[in-house]
């Protein structure tokens, strides 16, 4: 069963991960596996940060980067939880360069210098989700990472936010009482979209769409 797939911009590659316990990477001109690279357990879920590199996170609490530009290597641990304690979650900010990644009750804000992932720096704010947090996004103009649970969709504002007044955000809370299986946004970023076993939810992040429907 496969898992996440991304393609890598600026190359003509397709990444897939699944529960045989590998990472593909598939050469789309070729039509051809150019590598196969065998993890210790199936990854759920990975980002990119640009076409250089590819982020995901292990059961006992650490991150992980592979460089696709050497994809020989191996993938090399760029945090180890002192707890270790799995993440669930990941998401990719290019505008903040900030790594989000969650585990139960809290979310962890890694800021990331995509030219030396070396050296990561945290910072943490507790959520107020009573549950698991099962997805985590951001819109496309990274103004906005929402965050899921079988409790409630939260929305965090970040046109004005920092790295150093990250655990000073307030969020917007979208009352849930089901399992979010996906979310997404639209191209403009107007409208956040998730979806639980039953049905398909639209949420207006601009007040003056619910105005203009309304009308």
């Amino acid at each position: 069963r496969v898992l996440c797939l991304a393609f890598v911009p600026g190359k003509n590659w397709l990444i897939s991960s699944s529960t045989d316990k590998t990472i593909h990477i598939w050469d789309l001109a070729q039509q051809k596996t150019v590598e196969e690279l065998p993890v210790g357990e199936p990854v759920h879920k990975f980002v990119l940060i640009g076409e250089d590199h590819l982020i995901y996170t292990n059961s006992t609490g650490n991150i992980l980067s592979l460089d696709l530009n050497n994809i020989e290597r191996e993938p090399a641990i760029i945090y180890s939880g002192n707890n270790h304690q799995p993440f669930q979650t990941l998401a990719y900010n290019g505008s903040h360069r900030w790594l989000v990644v969650s585990n139960s009750g809290t979310l962890s804000v890694f800021k990331i210098d995509p030219e030396n992932l070396s050296i990561i720096t945290s910072g943490q704010f507790t959520m107020k989700h009573k549950s698991q947090v099962s997805q985590v996004g951001f819109s496309p103009d990274e103004n906005w990472l929402v965050t899921a649970s079988s409790d409630a969709i939260m929305l965090w504002d970040l046109r004005n936010a920092s790295n150093q007044d990250i655990d000073k955000l307030v969020p917007i809370v979208i009352d849930n009482n089901r399992q979010i299986f996906s979310i997404a946004f639209d191209e403009q970023s107007r409208y956040l979209f998730f979806g639980d076993n039953r049905i398909l939810h639209i949420y207006p992040l601009n007040i003056n769409d619910v105005y203009s429907i309304l009308r």
